[in-house]
């Protein structure tokens, strides 16, 4: 004789789509005694947490986080049935529940690679207003394996298209290089993950200009702090887009200085300084190496 249907339970999944609804709901189904299966929000739920490279379920106050850094989904969606199942139709399941939780697992350290194209907003005085390039960071960052909050470090070198700004009156043709070391804290829910990123940063200048007939060239070397705010989407286990933006902000300003001749034996000309704050967006992919 069946038994009889106690309550009716709803499948949800927060977070992503490994495992989904469906493929959760085609293996609870018929481990299902005294409950039934519903479409509509049942009066027990049973939710499953998509967090990239680990899942977790959480049915009638109990919860288990399984770690599987390769996403196998249909593994997934079985695990999860099986442990709502056994919440559901154990003797014990109409008492109060105490939380489960398995024992943390060791953190992973990955590395990857962020190739991304950037648009710098240019100040005031410059011949156009936003500027071009694009710069590589290599990452290192540490994230337990059941996703949520990872740390970590970058270092990364640049280099932005020469725009024009005047200084004294001469129009200089720049070209900045910038290189930063950061450190990173990250935060993933499912396949999202924003970042937020500071550290020390070095931006080297490079300027041409002419004066009458004579062509010079001068450059130097500014020191600063940065700030990054970036949001990644991940494509695959391996490999996501990112866009997000940044602020630097030069504590020592690069001074461009003109020579009477080769030596500045007969002194210089201290033309001016550039700009010292910007901002610039960018868009790339973040991809790990291991």
């Amino acid at each position: 004789m069946p038994d009889a249907i106690a309550s009716t339970v709803s499948v949800d999944v927060a977070g992503g789509e490994c495992p989904s609804a469906i493929a959760l709901g085609r293996v609870l189904g018929p481990l299902l005694r005294t409950h039934q299966l519903t479409a509509s929000p049942g009066r027990e739920r049973v939710i499953a947490e998509d967090n990239g490279e680990a899942y977790g379920v959480e049915v009638g106050g109990q919860r288990r986080s399984f770690a599987d850094p390769g996403r196998h989904c249909d593994e997934r969606a079985r695990m999860a049935a099986v442990f709502a199942a056994m919440a559901l139709e154990s003797p014990t399941a109409a008492a109060p529940l105490t939380r489960i939780d398995t024992p943390s697992t060791p953190s992973r350290t990955h590395l990857g690679i962020e190739p991304t194209a950037a648009l710098e907003v240019l100040p005031a005085g410059a011949a156009s207003s936003v500027s071009g390039g694009g710069s590589l960071r290599v990452v290192v960052e540490s994230r337990e394996r059941s996703g949520g909050w990872s740390l970590g470090g970058s270092l990364a070198a640049g280099a932005r298209s020469p725009f024009t700004s005047t200084l004294s009156g001469r129009e200089l043709s720049v070209v900045q290089i910038p290189i930063d070391a950061s450190l990173r804290g990250s935060f993933r829910r499912g396949a999202v993950e924003g970042t937020l990123e500071a550290g020390l940063l070095v931006a080297i200048a490079l300027a041409t200009w002419q004066n009458a007939a004579t062509t010079y060239q001068g450059g130097g070397a500014g020191a600063g702090l940065r700030a990054g705010l970036f949001l990644r989407v991940w494509l695959s286990p391996r490999c996501a887009a990112v866009v997000g933006a940044e602020l630097d902000e030069l504590l020592r300003s690069t001074a461009i200085t003109e020579c009477a001749n080769a030596s500045c034996a007969s002194g210089a000309i201290r033309l001016g300084e550039l700009p010292t704050l910007q901002l610039a967006a960018f868009a790339g992919l973040s991809v790990r190496v291991w």
